[in-house]
C-alpha cells in the first residue's frame, strides 16, 4: 500500500531508476499520489476499505508486500490480509511499518485507543486470525532510530 513515497532508502527501491527491485508495485486510494511515487513500476488506485478484493494482482505474484504507515486504517483488516496472504508467494515476507503519527478521523478506534505496545499486538492478530497456520508467526519490533527521543517506528512482519 502505498502513496506519494514507498518509504524506501536512496540506492534501494527509493527510486525506480536505481535498480534495486525488478517491480516495485503501488496500491493506494489517490491516483494522483501514486503517479508522482518515484519507486513505483506500476500502480493501482484502489480503495481497500470499500472493497480489500485484489483481482489485479495474480495468486503468487510478489516476493514481499510492505505497507508502510497505513495498517491503521483499515476498516475490515482480515480480508485484506488474505488477499496479502493469497499474492505473496510461498514464504514471502509482509511487513507493516508505523509510527505515533496519524490522521485520527481516519484511524481505527481500536488503532487509536491502543498503546504502543499493544498496537504491535493488534497487526501481529490480523495476521495470526486472518490466514490460522497461512503466515509465519508474526514478529513486532520497535525500530525507533533513538527510542524515547525520536519518533517510534515500529514494525510486524510474518
Amino acid at each position: 500500500m502505498s502513496s506519494w513515497t514507498s518509504h524506501l532508502a536512496e540506492g534501494r527501491g527509493r527510486d525506480r531508476a536505481d535498480g534495486h527491485f525488478a517491480r516495485v508495485s503501488g496500491l493506494g486510494a489517490h491516483a494522483e499520489e501514486l503517479r508522482a511515487n518515484p519507486a513505483l513500476h506500476d500502480y493501482h488506485a484502489h480503495d481497500i476499505n470499500a472493497d480489500p478484493r485484489l483481482p489485479m494482482y495474480a495468486d503468487e505474484s510478489f516476493d514481499a508486500v510492505v505497507c508502510s504507515v497505513s495498517v491503521d486504517y483499515l476498516a475490515d483488516p482480515l480480508p485484506v490480509f488474505r488477499e496479502i496472504h493469497r499474492v505473496l508467494k510461498p514464504g514471502g515476507p509482509a511487513l507493516f511499518t508505523w509510527s505515533n503519527r496519524m490522521f485520527p478521523t481516519k484511524a481505527i478506534a481500536a488503532w487509536r485507543e491502543a498503546s504502543e505496545p499493544a498496537r504491535l499486538w493488534i497487526c501481529g492478530a490480523y495476521f495470526h486470525y486472518s490466514v490460522p497456520g497461512g503466515f509465519t508467526p508474526p514478529e513486532g519490533v520497535d525500530l525507533s532510530p533513538h527510542a524515547g527521543r525520536s519518533d517510534p517506528v515500529y514494525a510486524v512482519s510474518a
